[in-house]
């Protein structure tokens, strides 16, 4: 099963367009006790920053720009709308007296396109994800198309790096990000967005086979802790810049909003996981 997971993109490129795979057998060890123990302090700084992110903000919003270039053609694409995402939530069922946990899920809006240096077009895409169900929604094709993603009976742990196709790029365990990653950092430059700390993230050689990009760029900001500028290149050597603006941190997003009902008149598609499905772009 093949997905257009432009949201791995999105939500951070730590699977930059990378297959499901299977869960992890055991989780990564701490960044003090696993082999890759020698990290560079100050990225170990803006990992613990980034986790602390993760646990300190339930939802986030913010606008986005999405830009490929093929290096070897010289093409490129462009989008731009926006994005939300909560974390995952844990409670009490009343009725049931146990435990409940809700899934992290994401809402990603593009409402227009550019290609190379044509004029700014509308052309709505939307990426909604409710933590079992991946929905696309292409106004250009009239579809709808639902993809599962987590089997049913299992707990979603599809933005978990290691665990799943959409992880994120903050609220992982920075051990877990040592563990996958060679993670350096380096000063400010001149060109780098206004209050951030630079971080490159080069996947482990043993770790290798489980991405799709051989080298990924992150500017996070200093106060928030969040990324406000990715950079990736994948082995083809193409270049995805993501860029965040407006960043809100203290919104409350409807359960309507990761829903994508199906438009009168419009497709609907539904593609559910089978044994020894994965999920590429």
């Amino acid at each position: 099963m093949r997905v257009h997971v432009v949201a791995v993109v999105v939500l951070g490129a730590l699977g930059a367009r990378g297959a499901a795979r299977a869960p992890a057998t055991k989780p990564a060890p701490s960044a003090t006790t696993c082999a890759a123990e020698k990290v560079d302090p100050g990225a170990k700084k803006i990992l613990d920053g980034m986790e602390t992110a993760g646990a300190k903000y339930a939802a986030v919003r913010a606008d986005v720009v999405y830009k490929v270039i093929n290096t070897t053609l010289g093409d490129s694409e462009q989008r731009a709308g926006w994005v939300c995402y909560q974390k995952e939530m844990s409670g009490t069922d009343p009725k049931a007296a146990k435990k409940k946990t809700t899934p992290a899920k994401f809402r990603i809006h593009f409402a227009t396109l550019r290609q190379g240096k044509g004029p700014v077009a509308k052309n709505e895409v939307d990426y909604a994800f409710d933590g079992r169900w991946l929905t696309v929604a292409k106004a250009a094709i009239k579809t709808v198309t639902r993809y599962q993603v987590t089997p049913k009976g299992h707990e979603p742990k599809s933005l978990k790096i290691g665990q799943g196709p959409f992880p994120l790029p903050f609220g992982q365990r920075a051990g877990d990000m040592v563990w996958y990653f060679e993670c350096t950092t380096r000063k400010a430059g001149k060109d780098d967005p206004k209050d951030t700390a630079y971080l490159k993230l080069v996947p482990r050689a043993e770790h290798r086979r489980q991405f799709d990009f051989d080298r990924l760029q992150m500017w996070v900001h200093t106060k928030t802790h969040l990324p406000v500028k990715i950079v990736s290149r994948d082995k083809s050597r193409n270049l995805t810049t993501v860029t965040f603006a407006k960043v809100d941190t203290g919104i409350k997003p409807e359960a309507r909003i990761f829903r994508i009902p199906k438009p009168f008149g419009w497709k609907l598609v539904i593609k559910p996981l089978r044994q020894g499905d994965n999920l590429r772009p």
